[in-house]
């Protein structure tokens, strides 16, 4: 408490020293800077739907390896259809991480670091933007991209990607200001020790080193001046031993080179996946809409560097430009990087933006402007895709979604016993409830998988009843535990045909899933204490 007031007295004697109209500047940024944090902080608050996502098999990895075992780094060791695939666990470290964290404090403390994180990025690229640009730009186009950085509020592996991706920006800008900063060039090499085991995006890192690399070959060229040529060469050293550094690995070289080869063997196509085009004929994912403002906005603030250069003939940043082009293809051929994408454009579009002939800088009727068109922006972004800021409001908060681990509470309760026929969706959260004891039939790792699996077993047993009593007869099914809220047409015309079928006995459902039994004679006192009607199931 008497800190506080030794604080709070500090904090009063030094603004009752600022001019009143500097007084006013200062308190304004603070409420745009506030409404900022806090518009990031509830998007990305999103509680966890753990039945539908990876985060439960993450943990697991955690766990068991902790527990020393390796199995888990190169093959499908939770599956008994395809148990010894061989694969690279790219993510494992992430695994520990997440799990030491559920350790100390469960799913919520899971959620927070995940925000706290996500934060940590955002606050980084616009440190970078503000000591550029100053307050205005950074504070107005955050409002702009959050929606896009908050397309994917999941606990991931690639969280700890754009944070060190961040960071790699971070050390890179600060040595390109100021050549005497190059020690900070160190700081690399041991964050690429840890990217290459955390996540497969480690080579943004090798990817942003050689942006800064070509900006500074391309001054060389230009003017044959030392300092160039001098930062070209540190550059260069630095880089060559981050590269060396991907080989530190479980899988050493194979690891290092995962980025190039880990598409080839994706025999599952899912949403994040897709293309921009692709979703947005489909009319299905509404973060589209935010990523064409951000892209139409970016884009537009690439005339306006092209229009000073031809003016003004000032060039345009290489290593930027480079930078954005990269992320902004893989972010149109893949949604799942819209965040990045959002991340790195404030940056980009603040940058900009800033050629732009503008009053005084940081002046107070800049502020006011920005404070007016801050509010009209997130009205208006808050009133377009109501459903989808309604869901989101809905599941606002840390930790679990409630309820969600009722299914697997009542699996384990009742001893029940494999094997299970799971859909995709809820393979991690079988992973994370039952492994190691009970082994399932997929999850939702593409990799981990042969395609023809797929291709020939997976989908087919769900859309052709003839190939389900084929692979019914091979594996021998007990259990059917499902995501009820796959959407899939062939997840949804199998549950159809399976609540129909008194071969298959429904004993459980709820918002997240459903659990069917083998109508057998082995099973038949599970089946009398929790037989469910099937009056209670309806098609819509």
């Amino acid at each position: 408490m008497l800190l506080i007031m030794t604080f709070n007295s500090y904090y009063k004697n030094w603004l009752s020293g600022l001019k009143k109209q500097d007084q006013l500047k200062l308190i304004m940024q603070i409420l745009l800077f506030s409404l900022v944090l806090i518009i990031f902080v509830v998007l990305l608050a999103q509680k966890i739907n753990l039945s539908a996502v990876d985060l439960g098999r993450h943990i697991k990895n955690g766990e068991l390896i902790l527990n020393g075992n390796w199995e888990i780094f190169n093959t499908n060791y939770y599956s008994y259809t395809h148990g010894d695939y061989l694969f690279i666990n790219h993510h494992w470290l992430s695994g520990i991480v997440f799990y030491l964290l559920n350790l100390l404090g469960g799913m919520t403390l899971v959620s927070l670091f995940f925000v706290a994180n996500m934060l940590a990025s955002f606050l980084l690229f616009f440190y970078v933007a503000y000591k550029k640009n100053g307050w205005e730009w950074p504070l107005l186009i955050s409002l702009i991209v959050i929606p896009v950085i908050a397309s994917r509020a999941e606990a991931r592996p690639e969280a700890f990607s754009y944070f060190i991706f961040a960071l790699y920006y971070y050390v890179l800008w600060r040595f390109d200001q100021n050549i005497s900063n190059k020690k900070i060039l160190y700081l690399l090499p041991p964050l690429m020790l840890f990217w290459v085991n955390l996540h497969v995006f480690f080579f943004l890192g090798l990817l942003t080193i050689t942006a800064f690399w070509l900006k500074y070959a391309y001054e060389w060229w230009l003017a044959k001046n030392a300092l160039s040529q001098t930062k070209l060469f540190l550059l260069t050293k630095v880089g060559i031993i981050c590269g060396l550094i991907t080989l530190i690995n479980p899988a050493t070289w194979r690891g290092a080179i995962l980025p190039l080869t880990m598409m080839k063997n994706y025999g599952y196509q899912i949403l994040e996946n897709q293309s921009f085009w692709f979703l947005d004929r489909l009319h299905i994912y509404p973060p589209n809409l935010y990523f064409k403002i951000v892209l139409s906005l970016a884009l537009l603030s690439w005339l306006i560097v092209i229009y000073s250069f031809l003016r003004n003939k000032i060039l345009p940043n290489i290593a930027d430009l480079f930078l954005w082009l990269f992320i902004t293809s893989i972010s149109l051929v893949m949604v799942r990087n819209f965040p990045l994408f959002g991340l790195f454009s404030l940056l980009i579009i603040v940058n900009n933006f800033s050629h732009l002939p503008l009053p005084e800088k940081n002046s107070k009727t800049n502020l006011v402007i920005t404070l007016i068109l801050g509010l009209f922006i997130v009205l208006i972004l808050q009133g377009s895709n109501y459903e989808y800021w309604q869901s989101r409001r809905n599941n606002f908060g840390f930790g679990l979604t409630p309820g969600v681990n009722k299914a697997a509470e009542f699996y384990q309760y009742n001893k029940l016993t494999g094997p299970i026929f799971n859909n995709y969706d809820v393979g991690g959260y079988l992973i994370y409830h039952l492994a190691p004891t009970e082994k399932i039939f997929v999850d939702n790792r593409p990799e981990a998988y042969p395609t023809k699996f797929f291709t020939t077993e997976y989908v087919p047993m769900q859309d052709n009843e003839q190939v389900w009593q084929q692979q019914l007869a091979k594996y021998n099914f007990n259990i059917i535990f499902f995501n009820r809220n796959d959407l899939t047409p062939w997840a949804q015309k199998f549950l159809i045909a399976r609540v129909q079928d008194n071969t298959w006995v429904p004993i459980f459902v709820d918002d997240y899933n459903i659990i069917l039994i083998r109508n057998s004679d082995q099973n038949q006192k599970i089946i009398k204490q929790y037989h469910l009607p099937s009056e209670m199931f309806y098609i819509r």
